[in-house]
């Protein structure tokens, strides 16, 4: 949970730094970079937090599906 909310925590600020510093260079680029950073930072732990629940839930197979269903999806739709 702790990185769930750091890697929030950190795409906030930048966010939030990037609006208002968005026309110089350096910084923008700086601010997408940590974006995607804590973009990415950010799945690991929701799928894991997703996961825990379900098998309090006893319905780990289904949580999984769902959570690869969508991606499939993406994927026959992108080519």
């Amino acid at each position: 949970m702790g990185l769930l909310l750091g890697s929030e925590s950190l795409l906030t600020a930048t966010l939030l730094v990037f609006w208002p510093a968005a026309g110089n260079v350096v910084v923008a680029f700086i601010a997408v970079f940590l974006t995607a950073a804590s973009g990415f930072a950010t799945v690991s732990p929701i799928q894991r937090l997703v996961m825990e629940r379900a098998e309090r839930a006893s319905a780990p197979n289904l949580a999984s599906a769902m959570n690869i269903g969508p991606r499939q999806r993406h994927r026959c739709l992108a080519r």
